[in-house]
């Protein structure tokens, strides 16, 4: 996710940038990590960068959408424009781009959704009755996936 601005005020936005991200039972809370901030002028000595795009990695829990995730930071951007109106900012999406190995370059928004499968799902049960049958004790649990910034 990259939040772009501009106006005095928009790196004291990036230090006390706050929402409130939801929770959920198993995966635990959403975080929001910022992971890079490029200033205009680059590399700017002794001046007060008059833009600024900062990136930020977010992790997701089920159920949230593109539209959900960008909306609370979105209210914030707008309430803060409304108490200072030099400041200007605008949240979107980063866009990956790569080569595919037959040449041509694929694009897609890096939005990747949390998903959770439930204990009884038959897939999990598949896999379960299959390490057992293997010789093996699974135990049914989740990966608590992280950003920490990485």
């Amino acid at each position: 996710m990259i939040i772009i601005g501009s106006g005095c005020n928009f790196s004291c936005f990036l230090i006390q940038f706050q929402i409130f991200i939801n929770s959920f039972k198993v995966l635990g809370d959403g975080i929001m990590e910022l992971t890079n901030i490029k200033p205009r002028p680059y590399p700017g000595l002794s001046v007060v960068p008059e833009y600024c795009r900062a990136t930020y990695d977010r992790r997701l829990l089920v159920g949230e959408t593109k539209e959900s995730v960008l909306a609370a930071i979105r209210e914030l951007i707008a309430s803060l424009e409304k108490k200072d109106p030099r400041f200007k900012a605008a949240v979107s999406y980063a866009i990956g781009r790569d080569d595919c190995y037959t040449g041509k370059q694929i694009e897609a928004v890096r939005f990747f959704p949390a998903w959770l499968y439930d204990e009884t799902d038959e897939f999990v049960q598949t896999v379960l009755k299959g390490l057992e049958s293997a010789g093996l004790e699974p135990e049914i649990s989740h990966y608590a996936f992280c950003t920490n910034g990485s």
